[in-house]
């Protein structure tokens, strides 16, 4: 069974840690600010396209929003974070941040360590 009222939660939870508001939220995911209000209170259930609008938003999967996992309860990096910290760099730190991350994923790769 679902427990809106904890996605509700964990919506609210990973939206303060992007440091977002709700009309940014609502506004990425395309819905209004009140319906967001209403699904993080858990008064609301959201559909499938609107929770998949939210995961995309925060750069988790949908899997990762709706049922409990300790990464987000605990909220660790997302796409959305990496990719504001990047775009706030040159394009030689750009190019060099990609090159050691293509480094960092073949050497884990190379000897079977999955993340």
């Amino acid at each position: 069974m679902i427990d809106y009222d904890l996605i509700g939660k964990r919506i609210k939870n990973i939206r303060t840690q992007h440091d977002m508001t709700q009309e940014q939220l609502a506004e990425y995911s395309g819905i209004t600010p009140g319906y967001l209000s209403k699904i993080e209170a858990g008064t609301k259930q959201p559909s499938l396209e609107v929770l998949m609008a939210i995961a995309y938003s925060f750069g988790v999967s949908l899997d990762d929003l709706v049922y409990s996992n300790t990464h987000l309860d605990n909220f660790g990096v997302t796409k959305r974070m990496i990719m504001k910290a990047i775009d706030e760099c040159t394009t030689n730190e750009q190019n060099m941040i990609y090159s050691m991350l293509e480094h960092f994923l073949l050497y884990l790769a190379e000897h079977g360590i999955r993340i």
